[in-house]
């Protein structure tokens, strides 16, 4: 694996909902499901149901997004552009899985993924030589996200780059 950074910003509310869907799961295995007799198991069913959802969810609905960023930590990073691209036109066709991901998809990211798209792809052209390509991702991404920090980074050391040749 290559040491490609990252970036992984953290929404506190949906870790928030994330904790309270949680324990209402331990409650309801604990009281409604297993009983008094079984209820030391409801943490441990609680997590590996938690889980399993989880990575079903992230596995099938953000299955190109998982690739291009797998791709990515490769260094395969001309492959990885096709992946950030479906994965940009499924959350642009589908914006409420990315607007409320912290339930369709058990995400407590605080950057969607379509934002990820854009800027992981001009990560990409970046990478493989095609600046030109890159900024104009970096600006989609702006427009589109225009408190992207990443995007926003990206632009300035592009330009501090170019300023100093």
């Amino acid at each position: 694996m290559s040491r490609v950074p990252i970036v992984y910003r953290v929404s506190w509310p949906a870790l928030g909902l994330h904790l309270l869907c949680f324990l209402a799961l331990v409650w309801m295995l604990k009281t409604v499901w297993y009983g008094e007799k079984y209820s030391g198991y409801a943490v441990p069913a609680a997590m590996l149901a938690y889980m399993a959802c989880s990575l079903a969810l992230r596995s099938t609905i953000a299955a190109s997004h998982r690739s291009a960023i797998r791709l990515v930590r490769q260094g395969r990073f001309e492959e990885a552009i096709p992946h950030y691209a479906a994965s940009y036109e499924f959350f642009r066709r589908h914006a409420w899985v990315d607007r409320f991901r912290a339930v369709t998809l058990f995400s407590f990211s605080g950057i969607s993924y379509r934002e990820m798209a854009l800027v992981g792809s001009a990560f990409c052209h970046t990478q493989i030589g095609e600046g030109r390509k890159a900024r104009e991702l970096y600006e989609r991404a702006l427009s589109e996200f225009p408190n992207s920090g990443m995007a926003t980074t990206a632009l300035n050391v592009m330009d501090a780059g170019r300023q100093s040749n």
